[in-house]
């Protein structure tokens, strides 16, 4: 019984268990903690939460608590929130009955990630401005809230907004105008589609005022083309701040012009992902020679390229060019995916490049239409290259001794592969030839071998 009571007066009060929670992000590590205090008045006011893993997911839970239908409507689940909710740090609403309630219990330093419909009373956008949002999600099923949160927020509330993402179509220069007001914290923007036709005057300063006062943490457009009325020097200083903001992730897509005609500085982001179909080679040689003065790019994705489409031997070129700069370059991993034509360039010339590439990952994803010595080409570069380590594969036309050809580079490297994933070919792999495949792999040292 001494014990016992020893062992309690050593666990932290509940106040100083609430604060250990804070601090920890991971999930099974918060629901262990709280399982070895062993009584509800050692968890203190965290007792509902622990109560909650008990019935849900606890993934769902911590670090942020997932408001969904069979949590709110299970009338015991419910007790478990609202006791609970005004100590979450994060809330993510996927479902909710009421703004009423949700304004009862919701803390008033919890940050809401908002992604549900609306409840739809008379007056919800009065009651919804009231909660402390710090994120919304505008899907197809609730695109009517999109109009709220641009009332809302051009008139000054949602103090806390940091990220907005909106899926259907949008005004770029109305969320613009949002994320350029004076008190602004937005540094996450994600607009999967706009509905303008051109970049105005009005919309380019509001986008170079945004990129250059807020510290913007993730931006994704479709890039548009230039009002004639915008002049050389504002259409510089915009290019000047989107590529040179340094936020984690830009993402450019869905190009509405065929050689777009941007100026391309030295980048300030740390991953760079391309969607543009309508790019030309002109437009890849201008990315590839920033490259070698972009130290903080780490990460660089190409989609949908059209390179090769006609059996151009400059195309093979641009390639060659991309891989050259990358070798002076702090890129550590490249991903090019879903290029229709890239089988049609030339390999082996691109080979020595791809050799001397100082890359760490590799992905050439979805991209193959025919089979040819492309992935000979491949594996004679990774024979003599020791920085890649990790190669993804998969999605393309390869056959068994593609793979084979793979596993063996590692025969003429210092440093075996970390990872291949050559999954989803076209042709599925009898049960035997895997087991094969998956003993080279193991024999060949190689830590991650993914085939289906």
């Amino acid at each position: 019984m001494m014990q016992a009571t020893g062992h309690h007066h050593r666990l932290p009060p509940p106040e100083v268990v609430v604060q250990i929670v804070y601090y920890l992000d991971d999930s099974a590590t918060v629901f262990a903690f709280l399982n070895v205090l062993g009584t509800s008045d050692s968890r203190g006011p965290l007792e509902p939460l622990w109560r909650l893993c008990l019935l849900h997911n606890h993934k769902s839970l911590w670090p942020s608590l997932c408001l969904t239908k069979d949590v709110v409507r299970d009338p015991v689940s419910r007790r478990h929130v609202e006791a609970v909710l005004q100590y979450c740090p994060a809330v993510e609403v996927l479902w909710v009955e009421s703004l009423d309630w949700l304004l009862r219990y919701v803390g008033p330093a919890t940050a809401l990630a908002w992604k549900a419909l609306i409840p739809r009373p008379s007056d919800w956008i009065g009651k919804w401005v009231q909660l402390p949002i710090t994120t919304v999600d505008v899907t197809t099923k609730n695109q009517f809230l999109l109009g709220g949160v641009l009332v809302a927020a051009s008139r000054g509330h949602f103090p806390r907004l940091e990220g907005v993402t909106v899926r259907p179509q949008v005004s770029l220069g109305h969320m613009l105008e949002v994320a350029a007001r004076s008190g602004s914290k937005l540094i996450d923007l994600d607009l999967r589609c706009v509905d303008d036709e051109m970049m105005t005057t009005t919309m380019t300063r509001h986008a170079i005022h945004w990129l250059t006062t807020v510290p913007v943490r993730t931006f994704r457009f479709m890039p548009l083309p230039f009002d004639p009325s915008v002049d050389k020097a504002l259409r510089a200083a915009f290019f000047s701040a989107l590529f040179q903001c340094p936020m984690q992730v830009l993402v450019l897509a869905n190009f509405k012009q065929c050689g777009y005609d941007w100026t391309v500085f030295p980048l300030g982001m740390a991953a760079l992902v391309i969607d543009g179909n309508l790019l030309t080679p002109e437009n890849l040689i201008q990315l590839a020679d920033v490259l070698p003065l972009s130290p903080a790019l780490k990460r660089l994705r190409l989609v949908d390229m059209h390179l090769g489409k006609d059996f151009e031997a400059n195309d093979t070129t641009v390639l060659a060019r991309l891989l050259e700069a990358q070798a002076t370059s702090n890129i550590t991993t490249l991903q090019l995916h879903a290029w229709a034509y890239l089988w049609n360039l030339d390999w082996a010339r691109l080979e020595p490049y791809l050799q001397r590439t100082t890359l760490h990952k590799l992905s050439l994803t979805n991209n193959f239409g025919a089979s040819k010595n492309y992935s000979r080409h491949i594996a004679h570069a990774l024979q003599r290259n020791n920085s890649i380590r990790h190669v993804d594969l998969s999605h393309n036309r390869l056959c068994k001794a593609d793979i084979m050809a793979l596993l063996n580079c590692t025969l003429y490297r210092s440093v075996p592969l970390a990872m291949l994933c050559v999954s989803d070919c076209s042709k599925p792999f009898a049960e035997q030839d895997k087991r094969q495949l998956h003993t080279m792999a193991r024999d060949q040292g190689i830590e991650n071998f993914i085939i289906r």
